[in-house]
Formats: structure tokens, sequence, C-alpha cells
């Protein structure tokens, strides 16, 4: 009996693991941007400029679209939101763990899986410049729906 329950214990571990996708797998498709967050932060240049502001941006479906080809290639479609200008980037992808390296035109941009799911990806970033005594950082969050 004791042998049956053990059994039994590691058929199901091995059912709820073998039912999980991998990031890799799961990115796979196009997804549009719905809504990006960011908080902006300037910190050592004095009272009158330091602080942090934050904005909230509601994409229009397919006005920002990553689409993930299983070749490890990509395409970002972005429309200006004032000239209503298209642009199809091309680029390369890798993920590793909960990174993911988007490169364009030979420069990496590391990105942060914060979920990924069949129907929900966000990903997140931090850019982070020095001048002087003084820093300015920009964090991004920004939330995409799977495209049907």
């Amino acid at each position: 009996m004791k042998f049956l329950t053990v059994a039994f214990v590691a058929a199901m571990t091995l059912a709820v693991t073998g039912c999980q996708k991998d990031p890799e797998d799961l990115i796979i498709g196009t997804w549009n941007g719905t809504t990006a967050y960011s908080t902006f932060t300037i910190t050592g240049f004095g009272e009158e400029i330091d602080g942090t502001t934050a904005d909230t941006i509601t994409m229009a479906e397919g006005d920002y679209v990553y689409t993930f080809n299983k070749d490890n290639t990509m395409t970002i479609h972005s429309v200006d939101e004032e000239s209503g200008t298209a642009t199809d980037s091309q680029a390369t992808y890798t993920i590793n763990d909960k990174t993911l390296t988007i490169t364009m035109e030979g420069e990496p941009q590391e990105m942060t899986i914060v979920e990924i799911s069949k129907k929900d990806l966000v990903l997140s970033y931090t850019v982070s410049m020095a001048q002087g005594e003084g820093s300015m950082t920009l964090g991004t969050e920004i939330h995409f729906k799977k495209a049907k």
C-alpha cells in the first residue's frame, strides 16, 4: 500500500509539471501592448530638480505589437501616437530563465519577464544614467495580451 501511495504521488507530480510550459514556448506568437507604466527618478541634482514622476500609457490595439517567432527572430511594430506613422523593426531575442534579451541593430536590451501565460505577458526593464553627482533612472513595465 505504501508503494502505491508513493507511485501515485510521483505520477501526479510528473503530470502537473509536464503540463507547464516554458517561457520560450509561451512567448511564441503576437502580443498586443495594452498598458505601460513608467517611473522616472532624478537624484543628486538638487531639490529643485530631484524627484520621481509616474506615468501610465494606455495603448490602442495594434499600436505596439511584439511578434516572437520560433527561430528567435521578432518584429516590433509601433505606431507614433502624434503622427500616426507605423514602424516595423526586426530584432532577435533570447530567453534565459526570466530574462528576455532583445537585440536590435547590435544593441541588446534586457527585460525581465514578470509574468507569462497563454494570454498575458508582462515585461519590465530599467535604464539608468549617471551624470556627475546625479543619476536618472527610468523603470518601465509593459503589459501585453496575446493576439487571437
